[in-house]
């Protein structure tokens, strides 16, 4: 988690005694508030040092330092709480899920405590916390009381009344149903989330053409105009910084706005951080290639091979993975009318033979693991761990403990498939919400390169009519 390693690092400084209230977030995101006001010290003077070089011998140098120092000082102090409340988000859009998984559990007659500790199994954020209160409980603390002391840490409203409603329905008995219910309206709340965040995403999306396209396009035109563009006229070494530096960051920042603003989804695939030195590795080809006497087509071309044969595996892999969890539920709901008293290598066999490809190869898989005599935990945790999926995830906990009970399993697998059909429905709902900009990227990085050749064309001819130098690019 990035949190992680942020921790990590801080703890090479050494603390200073500052406090501020965004620091107040560090310690609860697992980072000492005083080496993190060290560490954001330290980068601060280090890069406003090197902005200030470039204005030397001027005094104004010494302006720009301090200026600089205060923003970039200001903006790092802010990182714990940006993390602490991403990963409150993390938590709201988990919560749901595992409130459901909580309420199929109770359903199974599984007690309420292991029912807590089997939900809490993971590295999610809503997951670590359940953790937290699990050790809290063994301490001697009540269900209720660690209930109510998680709900009061987490500045949620819709996790402390998913906690509170927990709690209540284990003072009164409640049955898993409720919660399940519960879970129902949570999820409800989240689609009027994301068509909330959609329509404020359009409105950057329109932003974002704008400064990727026709910015670029009046800056080459007004270059060539000369004298008589209505302009200040700019010099040939500064348009190039624009157009490669400065309007290319706007738009990223435009990008991560728009990003910051839809709710994250739990079963959506985790950035990884492995993604830095790919992409460091292609700067750097850049670079070189650009140095070398190859034409400018040829290195874009080298350029666009090297990252499709590193993304291309990992889209057929998050495609697969799609195609097996969207094939799950009617091979769940096949097997739903098959007798009780079942052991696992039968129920394997039946949802292959009412299973499709990927889906079918990979429930083959497990079931010559289950006539090679391997334990049923081990088959199920290998089944979603290969296939890093959290639906079948989910599908195998729930299924591994309902035979472990003793349970006539036929009764529960409907409510298993409707569990994933509910997860599918949220996240098809996510993307049809997203097609638009995603779309709208897709086209735009297909016809600026085009627009802005064009631009360079037209520039250059109005440049040589008006007697100067074509703008470069």
């Amino acid at each position: 988690m990035a949190d992680s390693r942020l921790a990590r690092i801080a703890n090479a400084f050494p603390p200073i005694p500052l406090s501020s209230n965004s620091l107040r977030f560090a310690e609860r995101i697992g980072i000492e508030p005083g080496r993190f006001a060290s560490l954001s010290l330290s980068i601060s003077s280090f890069l406003s040092f090197l902005l200030s070089l470039f204005f030397l011998p001027d005094p104004i140098a010494i302006a720009a330092f301090f200026l600089s120092f205060a923003i970039l000082f200001f903006l790092l102090l802010r990182i714990p709480r940006i993390l602490f409340f991403q990963r409150i988000s993390l938590m709201e859009s988990e919560l749901p899920f595992s409130l459901r998984m909580l309420g199929m559990l109770l359903e199974l007659n599984v007690p309420f405590a292991d029912s807590l500790s089997i939900i809490s199994k993971g590295n999610t954020p809503l997951a670590q916390e359940l953790q937290s209160m699990g050790k809290e409980m063994k301490r001697g603390a009540s269900i209720p009381a660690s209930l109510s002391h998680l709900a009061e840490a987490l500045q949620s409203i819709p996790i402390k009344r998913a906690l509170l409603g927990v709690s209540a329905a284990y003072e009164k008995g409640k049955s898993g149903a409720e919660l399940i219910r519960a879970s129902d309206d949570l999820l409800s709340l989240q689609k009027h989330a994301m068509k909330d965040a959609a329509s404020r995403q359009s409105l950057i999306s329109l932003v974002f053409i704008a400064i990727a396209v026709v910015l670029p396009s009046f800056l080459i035109l007004f270059s060539s105009l000369g004298s008589f563009s209505p302009l200040p006229e700019l010099q040939p070494e500064t348009i190039p910084v624009v157009l490669l530096l400065l309007l290319p960051a706007i738009s990223a920042l435009l990008l991560i706005i728009s990003a910051s603003f839809f709710p994250p989804s739990f079963f959506s695939p985790k950035v990884s951080f492995s993604l830095i030195v790919p992409m460091f590795v292609v700067l750097l080809i850049f670079v070189a290639l650009q140095s070398s006497s190859l034409p400018r087509f040829l290195v874009f071309i080298i350029l666009l091979a090297a990252g499709s044969a590193y993304t291309y595996p990992r889209y057929l892999q998050e495609q697969k993975r799609e195609k097996l969890e969207s094939g799950l539920p009617d091979a769940v709901l096949a097997i739903s009318s098959q007798p009780p008293g079942r052991g696992l290598e039968p129920l394997l066999a039946s949802m292959s033979r009412y299973s499709v490809s990927p889906l079918r190869e990979e429930l083959l898989i497990s079931l010559k693991q289950a006539k090679a005599n391997i334990k049923q935990e081990s088959i199920l945790e290998d089944l979603w761990k290969r296939n890093r999926s959290p639906l079948l995830k989910r599908f195998s906990i729930f299924l591994g403990h309902a035979m472990s009970a003793g349970h006539d399993i036929s009764r529960y697998l409907a409510l298993i498939a409707e569990d994933i059909l509910s997860a599918l429905e949220m996240r098809r709902e996510r993307e049809s919400l997203l097609s638009m900009q995603k779309y709208t990227l897709i086209f735009g990085a297909l016809l600026i390169p085009f627009i802005i050749g064009s631009t360079l064309t037209l520039s250059a001819e109005i440049a040589t009519l008006n007697g100067a130098p074509p703008p470069t690019g």
